[in-house]
């Protein structure tokens, strides 16, 4: 098996396998190999780009027959704070509303139509979601993201 794995390299570098070769690359401007790799895999990449048809083509160009194309995106839009009476809820709701309305934000819902549009077959997704509580450092990000981007939404 010959894989191509962006963030993931890291936890893979060490790893020693004749049979397992680890790429990690710019997908938009690097020369890749027609129908090298059994498995692409990006994970939350495209939700940054504006040409994710072009992107997704090349993904597509490089699998072998019978790879698997494994793409994780985000759907930003889906956070939103659970402890409704938090005096901090509805601000945190708001942020989240004013920092997702840009383009990419709903990439993750609108992945299986690209799927789709590239002519792959047998196509699945799922869905995960998971609830973050304030001190974990998932909540540390987000309040860390929120006093970066404070002036600009």
């Amino acid at each position: 098996m010959v894989g191509w794995l962006l963030p993931a390299a890291r936890f893979l570098q060490d790893l020693d396998r004749s049979n397992v070769e680890v790429r990690q690359l710019d997908i938009r401007t690097t020369d890749l190999e027609d129908e090298r790799y059994d498995l692409v895999h990006c994970r939350t990449l495209l939700i940054h780009l504006t040409d994710t048809e072009r992107v997704g083509r090349r993904m597509v160009a490089a699998l072998r027959a019978g790879g698997w194309l494994l793409a994780e995106e985000p759907d930003l839009t889906a956070r939103a704070a659970v402890t409704r009476d938090h005096p901090d809820a509805e601000t945190f709701d708001s942020f989240v509303r004013r920092t997702t309305e840009w383009y990419g934000s709903r990439f993750g819902r609108s992945l299986p139509l690209l799927l789709d549009r590239l002519g792959l077959a047998d196509c699945g997704n799922e869905v995960t979601s998971s609830i973050v509580r304030g001190g974990e450092p998932r909540a540390r990000v987000y309040v860390e993201t929120r006093r970066r981007v404070r002036d600009k939404y």
